[in-house]
Protein backbone atom coordinates (compact mmCIF):
# COMPACT_ATOMS: atom_id res chain seq x y z
CA UNK A 1 0.00 0.00 0.00
CA UNK A 2 1.17 3.69 -1.06
CA UNK A 3 1.87 5.26 1.92
CA UNK A 4 0.42 9.42 1.25
CA UNK A 5 2.65 12.25 1.93
CA UNK A 6 2.07 14.08 4.87
CA UNK A 7 1.65 17.52 4.23
CA UNK A 8 4.05 20.73 5.46
CA UNK A 9 3.20 22.64 8.51
CA UNK A 10 1.57 25.25 6.69
CA UNK A 11 -1.81 25.65 7.85
CA UNK A 12 -3.21 26.48 4.06
CA UNK A 13 -1.84 22.94 2.89
CA UNK A 14 -3.75 21.20 5.42
CA UNK A 15 -7.07 22.04 4.33
CA UNK A 16 -8.66 19.62 1.61
CA UNK A 17 -8.55 21.58 -1.39
CA UNK A 18 -12.04 22.99 -2.38
CA UNK A 19 -12.91 19.94 -4.93
CA UNK A 20 -12.24 17.21 -2.33
CA UNK A 21 -14.30 19.09 0.07
CA UNK A 22 -17.07 19.45 -2.18
CA UNK A 23 -17.75 16.02 -1.71
CA UNK A 24 -17.27 15.35 2.10
CA UNK A 25 -19.68 16.35 4.21
CA UNK A 26 -19.52 17.43 8.10
CA UNK A 27 -18.22 14.26 9.89
CA UNK A 28 -16.36 12.96 6.76
CA UNK A 29 -13.77 15.60 6.60
CA UNK A 30 -13.45 15.82 10.32
CA UNK A 31 -12.35 12.47 10.09
CA UNK A 32 -10.09 13.37 7.30
CA UNK A 33 -8.52 16.14 8.87
CA UNK A 34 -8.05 14.49 11.99
CA UNK A 35 -6.34 11.47 10.26
CA UNK A 36 -3.49 14.34 8.75
CA UNK A 37 -2.95 15.18 11.95
CA UNK A 38 -2.48 11.96 13.56
CA UNK A 39 -0.09 11.75 11.09
CA UNK A 40 2.10 14.55 12.43
CA UNK A 41 4.26 14.43 15.24
CA UNK A 42 3.41 16.81 18.11
CA UNK A 43 5.78 19.66 17.07
CA UNK A 44 4.02 20.20 13.73
CA UNK A 45 0.45 19.73 15.28
CA UNK A 46 1.94 22.62 18.34
CA UNK A 47 2.83 24.79 15.07
CA UNK A 48 -0.12 24.49 12.64
CA UNK A 49 -2.09 24.86 15.93
CA UNK A 50 -0.07 28.54 16.69
CA UNK A 51 -0.34 29.43 13.08
CA UNK A 52 -4.31 28.90 12.99
CA UNK A 53 -4.88 30.86 16.26
CA UNK A 54 -2.46 33.58 14.57
CA UNK A 55 -4.35 33.95 11.44
CA UNK A 56 -7.95 33.85 13.65
CA UNK A 57 -6.48 36.54 15.68
CA UNK A 58 -5.83 38.72 12.55
CA UNK A 59 -9.04 38.27 10.92
CA UNK A 60 -10.74 39.24 14.59
CA UNK A 61 -8.87 42.17 14.22
CA UNK A 62 -9.93 43.44 11.06
CA UNK A 63 -13.25 42.54 11.71
CA UNK A 64 -13.50 45.29 14.70
CA UNK A 65 -11.17 47.47 13.07
CA UNK A 66 -13.86 47.63 10.01
CA UNK A 67 -16.63 47.34 12.00
CA UNK A 68 -15.51 50.18 14.48
CA UNK A 69 -12.84 52.66 12.23
CA UNK A 70 -11.13 55.04 14.69
CA UNK A 71 -11.18 52.61 17.59
CA UNK A 72 -8.47 53.03 20.38
CA UNK A 73 -5.64 50.39 20.83
CA UNK A 74 -7.15 50.06 24.17
CA UNK A 75 -10.39 49.48 23.42
CA UNK A 76 -9.39 47.34 20.27
CA UNK A 77 -7.54 45.15 22.12
CA UNK A 78 -10.27 45.24 25.05
CA UNK A 79 -12.95 43.84 22.02
CA UNK A 80 -10.35 41.09 20.78
CA UNK A 81 -10.17 39.94 23.99
CA UNK A 82 -13.19 39.38 24.23
CA UNK A 83 -13.94 37.82 20.95
CA UNK A 84 -10.97 34.92 20.98
CA UNK A 85 -12.05 33.66 24.61
CA UNK A 86 -16.09 33.11 23.51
Amino acid sequence: MRQKKIPSCKPQEILLDIEERKFMRGNKAEQKYISILKKMDGNKRVKIGAELYEMARKIVLSSIKNKYPGISEEQLNKMLKERMQQ
